[in-house]
């Protein structure tokens, strides 16, 4: 497993509709969104609209959590939802889909037949957490630390602050590895398991 650590100086922020987006991570590192040339990518959004409607994503699989305030979405013609900070929805991109509330959230694309888990946890100051994995052909896991200050130990310590990410990326010759998180103070991080190899 190859780690990297990702700082705001190795994002890229755009402008959308209903606020800004920044991209945390994409792949293949050398793929654009703007041509929709990525297997999977990883951002995060500031919606500073009170209502605003999704970019249509044909072939896109999205998954979206707030990570502050309440975030109502209607997929025109097919369900509601209303979500609190750290509940995720997953739906088709296509979809048409308008959102309520100014919120930041955090989004994962997917294409093909690429998988993802997305998940949240909060660390008390000193507390930790191993997290185990077993390993795909091909994929990735990142470590996003919304707020509060981490250190992460797989081969080396790597101290994530607010904002801050930690990527793996793992290969055929990888076996199942443990990588431990302490959290230094009161911590909300993100974790995205992504296989890509099929």
């Amino acid at each position: 497993m190859k780690f990297q650590k990702l700082t705001i100086n190795d994002y890229k922020t755009s402008v959308w509709s209903g606020g800004t987006t920044t991209e945390l991570a994409i792949y293949p590192q050398n793929a654009s969104y703007s041509e929709r040339s990525f297997l999977w990518r990883i951002s995060s959004a500031k919606v500073d609209l009170e209502k605003s409607t999704f970019t249509s994503l044909p072939g896109v699989r999205r998954i979206i959590m707030p990570l502050d305030g309440e975030l109502k979405l209607h997929h025109v013609g097919q369900r509601e939802v209303c979500l609190q900070p750290f509940e995720q929805d997953s739906f088709p991109g296509e979809w048409t889909t308008d959102s309520e509330g100014k919120v930041q959230d955090f989004n994962v694309m997917l294409k093909d037949d690429v998988e993802s888990t997305l998940e949240h946890f909060m660390l008390k100051a000193g507390e930790e957490l191993n997290i185990v994995e077993p390993g795909f052909n091909s994929g990735s896991i990142f470590l996003y630390c919304f707020r509060g200050e981490l250190e992460t130990i797989h081969s080396r310590k790597i101290v994530l602050q607010n904002g801050e990410s930690l990527w793996g990326s793992f290969d055929r010759e990888d076996e199942i590895f443990t990588l431990k998180i302490k959290a230094n103070n009161v911590s909300d991080i993100l974790l995205v398991r992504i296989n890509h190899s099929k």
